[in-house]
């Protein structure tokens, strides 16, 4: 989906987010000008999400709907575009029937592991590359994604767990299995490395030990009761630059 669509499609949820009434969406679309953005295409939209459950009209005024995961949505998140993520922000947390933090990471996540390893060949040895192992590709209960040489000594490892979001700005939401967390506590080489993608453009955020974020992990609350995934927000400006230097 284009993104014109996607910032007229904003357009029309902003109105819904401020309760306006629908002749002021009318009247808006109305003035826009430029190609593209004609009157008919902005009621045709509005029309869509309406049909989508996006929004939905109270008497005469348009109101926020759910938000779901439908195609351009996804699309829109997973490629970085600013316009999707401040959609899908506008509506509150019950509102919203999917979460985007999720999807993005769903289709991203390969991408960014890939885009990790051609950062270590950058810095291991070439005698070395052959022992940069794309563990996850294989084995997806390994709790960690790859396995390198450390820049420290060819003889030591290091293990990579890598999360990848399309989401910009000062933190970085993730999720983790238990098992990702348990292999992350066991090992002391074991580091987690967060990667951007903004419109096709890949970044290494940076890096941490769990460790270092073991008291944002919860507690088992009983025998009977326990976890096995998590969602965590992180600060960037608390993290390791770059790759581990381990």
């Amino acid at each position: 989906m284009s993104d014109l669509f996607l910032q007229m499609a904003l357009d029309c949820i902003q109105f819904a987010y401020a309760a306006r009434h629908v002749q002021d969406y009318t009247d808006f679309c109305k003035r826009q000008l430029g190609a593209g953005t004609a009157y008919y295409d902005r009621i045709r939209i509005k029309d869509q999400l309406i049909d989508e459950g996006f929004i939905r009209l109270d008497g005469n005024t348009l109101r926020l709907g759910m938000a779901q995961g439908v195609e351009w949505l996804e699309r829109g998140l997973a490629d970085g575009e600013p316009e999707a993520w401040e959609l899908c922000d506008l509506y509150p947390k019950r509102k919203l029937k999917f979460d985007p933090d999720d999807t993005s990471a769903r289709e991203l996540g390969l991408a960014g592991e890939l885009y990790v390893i051609e950062r270590l060949k950058e810095r291991v040895p070439k005698g070395f590359q052959d022992r940069i192992i794309h563990v996850s590709l294989e084995d997806d209960s390994a709790g960690y994604d790859i396995r390198t040489p450390s820049v420290n000594g060819a003889e030591d490892e290091v293990l990579l767990e890598v999360k990848t979001s399309s989401r910009v700005g000062p933190s970085f939401r993730l999720f983790l299995s238990r098992n990702e967390v348990e292999t992350g506590l066991r090992n002391a080489n074991w580091y987690l490395v967060l990667v951007t993608a903004c419109q096709g453009k890949f970044e290494i955020a940076g890096s941490v030990k769990m460790s270092a974020i073991a008291d944002l992990l919860p507690q088992d609350s009983s025998d009977e009761a326990t976890w096995m995934s998590l969602k965590l927000v992180l600060q960037l400006d608390n993290l390791m630059a770059g790759l581990p230097q381990d």
